[in-house]
């Protein structure tokens, strides 16, 4: 993992794009993820909320028939090269739906490794 200080980020981030329901004071809003981590994600919104804002996701993961539920905070909210959006870490997600997460995440690493041992220009997000 990087040393560097600005890079608080436990997991390596992998570019994934993934439909998220956002539950924010009994609405629901639609984003998508534009990269994932073990422990946080990339949301892609035009809404902005506070730095360490508890945000109430539902991440629908491919193939599957039931979201991943999850409490995650805010810890960067503004514009990146991958657009404006939110960076959020995962706060409170049961075991079950950890598990599920942790499955897919790895699965999308071990995807991203193996395309570039073929092509050099494949990388993390």
């Amino acid at each position: 993992m990087d040393n560097d200080k600005t890079n608080k980020r436990r997991s390596q981030r992998v570019a994934a794009s993934l439909p998220v329901t956002w539950v924010r004071r009994g609405r629901r809003f639609q984003c998508a993820t534009a990269d994932i981590g073990a422990d946080g994600m990339f949301l892609r919104t035009d809404e902005e909320i506070d730095p360490g804002y508890l945000m109430q996701l539902e991440v629908q993961l491919p193939g599957e028939a039931l979201p991943v539920l999850m409490f995650v905070s805010a810890r960067f909210v503004g514009r990146t090269e991958r657009g404006k959006g939110i960076g959020a870490q995962i706060y409170v997600v049961s075991e079950q739906d950890r598990k599920r997460w942790n499955r897919f995440y790895r699965a999308q690493v071990a995807s991203v490794l193996a395309a570039s041992a073929e092509e050099p220009r494949a990388q993390f997000a």
